[in-house]
């Protein structure tokens, strides 16, 4: 697949996604075809995946250094049996994340007690992994 086919569907663009490919202080872990010279550079589902939840952090607040790790660890935890559904920062980037399979009544209203500027941020990352696969289907 071709980025256009997918960069759209998440928010991101073709020049941010080239630029966290190619820097050296974003760690992706899926590996990338390398581009030929008047060739649309061809994308995985394991790399539309990795970019789609990339997006996903990064517009939630996350450096995209640190979004690569978060990505990283939400594609290795799908693959589980009982994969968790949401990834949940308290004070933006300059908390630490974790991931839960659902989000009880109380829950947020807690987290918000804990949180010194009153924000939180939740990422679905269950529905962008299953839109980034839909998305690769052609659907």
């Amino acid at each position: 697949m071709r980025a256009s086919g997918f960069v759209g569907e998440f928010g991101s663009t073709k020049a941010e996604i080239e630029n966290w490919i190619i820097r050296d202080t974003v760690d992706l872990r899926t590996r990338y075809e390398e581009t030929i010279a008047g060739s649309a550079r061809q994308y995985s589902l394991e790399n539309v995946i990795e970019l789609a939840l990339m997006t996903a952090f990064v517009r939630s607040g996350i450096k995209p250094s640190s979004a690569a790790a978060y990505a990283a660890m939400a594609m290795r935890n799908h693959a589980t049996e009982s994969p968790n559904e949401w990834y949940i920062f308290v004070d933006g980037s300059k908390g630490d994340g974790h991931a839960v399979s659902d989000i009880p009544d109380g829950y947020i209203e807690d987290l918000m007690k804990e949180s010194l500027t009153k924000t939180v941020s939740i990422i679905q990352v269950g529905a962008v992994i299953r839109k980034a696969e839909a998305v690769f289907r052609g659907e």
